[in-house]
């Protein structure tokens, strides 16, 4: 499959493509951006150098999560909405650097009935200037 530009119009295009494949070249998609999330966004988008490079650093975990997300979404046909940094406005922001942050937690209270059982999650991107 050809590249698409990393954008939402690229995306749409990406998975208009996915949904026109036979049925076990769809599943064959859809198990790679699963398991080979990395490698899937970067062999299927348009990515500068600092993409690729920060794409093959976002920890195993969150990739992993994505992964599932996208061909969840894919396989079961909703809506996937992409925001991207200003990098495609502004060439100077490929130059700044990127930490990316994940923070979660959960509380389990066995006590009560029913079980209780609290997730909280933050994902934050920081830029610095």
């Amino acid at each position: 499959m050809k590249k698409v530009p990393f954008s939402q119009e690229g995306l749409d295009l990406k998975v208009r493509m996915i949904n026109s494949l036979p049925q076990d070249e769809f599943r064959s998609e859809i198990s790679k951006i699963q398991y080979e999330t990395p490698d899937w966004v970067i062999s299927n988008f348009e990515l500068n150098e600092d993409q690729i490079e920060y794409t093959r650093l976002i920890s195993k975990d969150f990739m992993t999560y994505i992964g599932f997300q996208t061909a969840t979404a894919i396989a079961t046909k909703q809506e996937i909405i992409l925001e991207t940094p200003d990098v495609y406005e502004n060439p100077v922001a490929g130059k700044r650097k990127i930490k990316t942050k994940i923070e979660g937690s959960d509380t389990w209270n066995w006590s009560e009935e029913p079980p209780r059982i609290k997730f909280k999650w933050s994902i934050s991107l920081i830029w610095n200037f």
